[in-house]
């Protein structure tokens, strides 16, 4: 099985494209990005047509794209998604640069995601605010941000109040949503979502012993008062 696993290493290490190497190289094998393969590899990786579109696309203040959420090389996080899956290192001037453009952001009144996201927002249901926590974090910057640490806190918020439902009824109220069964939200009602799992997952400050132990028990709770529903949740009152 072994010789099995390195043959299909050194398989891909010999065909597949540089981004593809780079990462297991970096992500497999523990290879320092520094050495002159890896070297020859990330300059490989920012010639690539696609990493090229994208770098193309960054604003000159950093930003990259003309909204914090939405497709490639439009959207500021698929953007830098795309970028990162390529292998492109944070380390690089421009991912640099656009970390500094998103932690002074002020645009976000004129992003057309501000509108619903900020009705998420309102209520702690993980809006642009959340997608803009996470970018920082996905950038490297440091998680005592308090674009980041507010919503870490809202994540746990939502963990936590989540422990005293015994039901969907008791955050949410039937309705329709184009002839399909759904729920809405009541007023002030909050559940843990993906963002909130997503900004948890990617941090590590808030990993206390009784954090944590908080957090699995209503991940517990929550799959169980919602293993009978199976429509969706939509995000206003």
């Amino acid at each position: 099985m072994k010789n099995r696993y390195q043959e299909l290493i050194n398989f891909v290490l010999a065909n597949a494209s540089p981004n593809i190497q780079y990462r297991v190289r970096k992500e497999m094998l523990k290879e320092s990005i520094n050495t002159s393969e890896m070297l020859s590899l990330q300059s490989q990786i920012l010639n690539l047509p696609k990493v090229k579109k994208a770098f193309a696309c960054q604003r000159e203040n950093g930003f990259f794209g003309s909204v914090i959420h939405g497709v490639y090389f439009d959207g500021f996080d698929s953007t830098v998604d795309l970028l990162k899956r390529n292998g492109v290192e944070l380390t690089d001037p421009r991912m640099i640069k656009a970390q500094e453009a998103l932690i002074n952001w002020k645009d976000y009144k004129k992003d057309h995601f501000y509108k619903a996201g900020n009705a998420m927002d309102e209520h702690g249901r993980d809006g642009f605010r959340a997608i803009w926590a996470e970018q920082l974090v996905e950038l490297g910057a440091d998680e005592s941000l308090s674009q980041i640490t507010e919503q870490i806190e809202i994540a746990l918020n939502a963990f936590r109040v989540a422990l005293e439902y015994s039901s969907p009824d008791d955050f949410s109220k039937k309705a329709t949503f184009r002839g399909e069964p759904r729920r809405y939200y009541i007023k002030g009602g909050t559940f843990p979502a993906a963002n909130h799992i997503r900004i948890l997952e990617k941090t590590l400050s808030w990993r206390t012993e009784k954090n944590l132990a908080m957090v699995k028990s209503s991940y517990a709770h929550c799959k169980e008062i919602m293993k009978d529903y199976h429509d969706g949740i939509i995000y206003v009152n």
